[in-house]
């Protein structure tokens, strides 16, 4: 089923009331047919001006990808525009590494730039690539679509690659001779140096990205547990919240780990999997949280982006114009984030606008979502004079955005069960002999 931007809204379901679309509805929608199921859309994005993707911060200037198939290069210093590369298809994260930008893209490909915008060349993989590239040495990693975790050369060349049962969105991480990285086939995987599998653990739903801490993986699923595993990858604990947990990895701050639910909340518990607090939001949290010695900081399905201290309480916040779901970047006294606005902020450390950048398109890109159930939202919409110049302009590209069919919906097979709610907020710590 996909949300559009007044486009094709009866068969989502809606129910509208007289009056116009603006260009937040297929959002709502769509926000509230995840609350119904557990399905991960990141594969399932349209084209259109929204920012999905983590900003990366390299020697003063801010990279990114956008829904427009844009790659973007802009001055942290005042937001203009260094250079853009235009690829096949939607882009979406990105490392930077010896001088060299390396991300991924919906036409398969993988792009390793220079700081000019050059390509210095590009991998083909078999599947759209959503997940961050690490890179260790000379080895760059990722995971793609098709389901495989590749491992490509400096150069760009296959050393080899390793498959899973399912599309991989997580970020892989090489640790100590290790990758791990988790599968939407409920396993989460660790790796040697040259392909090999070393152990796998089970969860019940899509795994996520790994964080370590002084020997100890952490990472979440879509199952609602927050994992603690050894080494070896024996269970320490779990944490469970009340509905999934994304895909990106946790943040580790001071014995504390910080990490979203759409379950509207953003939690802390410590390295030991005991609670300590929770910041409930109005609305699913889709990316982790920058944390500093000044603050957490993070963005919301609300189009709010949060600042709230280590108690967590509010200390401020500022309003985008839809749902932000990128990773922040945080230093000094600045703080950048994209926005399904198709706009990339960028704040003071007080939470005022410094500057924001705008992407090629001013619509933002439909999302696709399969659901068991189709949920009957009844809304009042009311136009703004800015909102009509850009249903204007969305008029321009209708024809762009109707041929969408190339992005098809994968089933993930994920089913609510009444038991996780029940267990909601709870430590699970294994029984060990002789403890």
């Amino acid at each position: 089923m996909k949300y559009n931007i007044g486009y094709n809204i009866e068969s989502a379901g809606l129910q509208l009331k007289p009056g116009s679309i603006n260009a937040d509805l297929y959002f709502i929608g769509v926000h509230q047919q995840l609350k119904e199921t557990r399905a991960n859309p990141v594969f399932d994005v349209g084209l259109g001006g929204s920012i999905l993707s983590s900003p990366v911060v390299d020697k003063e200037v801010v990279y990114f990808g956008a829904c427009d198939k844009n790659f973007y290069a802009v001055s942290l210093k005042d937001g203009k525009e260094l250079w853009r590369l235009t690829t096949g298809g939607i882009v979406l994260n990105s490392t930077a590494a010896n001088d060299v930008i390396y991300f991924g893209s919906y036409d398969n490909n993988l792009y390793a730039v220079d700081a000019d915008g050059g390509i210095s060349w590009k991998f083909l993989a078999n599947g759209k690539i959503y997940s961050k590239p690490f890179v260790h040495e000379n080895t760059v990693y990722f995971g793609a679509s098709d389901g495989y975790v590749y491992a490509v050369s400096g150069e760009g060349e296959l050393i080899w690659k390793f498959r899973t049962n399912g599309p991989i969105s997580s970020y892989p991480l090489f640790h100590k001779g290790t990758l791990y990285i988790g599968s939407s086939d409920k396993y989460f995987y660790a790796l040697d140096a040259t392909g090999k599998l070393k152990w796998k653990f089970l969860t019940n739903g899509e795994a996520g990205s790994a964080a370590v801490w002084k020997d100890r993986i952490f990472f979440g699923s879509y199952d609602c547990n927050l994992y603690c595993l050894d080494m070896s990858g024996r269970l320490l604990w779990k944490f469970t919240s009340n509905n999934a947990i994304t895909a990106r990895p946790p943040s580790i701050y001071n014995n504390v780990v910080y990490f979203p639910s759409r379950d509207e909340h953003l939690y802390a518990v410590d390295v030991e999997g005991r609670f300590l607090w929770r910041f409930r939001t109005k609305d699913q949290i889709w990316a982790p949280p920058a944390v500093n010695e000044d603050g957490i900081y993070f963005g919301c399905g609300d189009a709010n982006f949060y600042c709230i201290d280590f108690s967590g309480k509010e200390k401020w916040k500022f309003i985008a114009k839809a749902s932000i779901n990128s990773i922040p970047y945080v230093a000094g006294n600045k703080t950048v984030f994209g926005s399904m606005d198709c706009n990339l902020y960028c704040l003071t450390t007080e939470g005022k606008l410094a500057w924001k950048f705008p992407t090629s398109l001013s619509y933002m890109s439909p999302v696709a979502v399969e659901s068991k159930t189709t949920p009957v939202v009844t809304l009042e919409i009311s136009w703004k004079p800015e909102e009509l110049r850009q249903e204007e302009r969305y008029r321009n590209k209708i024809q762009e955005v109707s041929g969408l069919s190339q992005y098809g919906m994968f089933n993930t097979g994920y089913v609510t069960k009444s038991g996780y709610i029940s267990e909601a907020g709870k430590s699970y710590i294994p029984k060990r002999k002789g403890r």
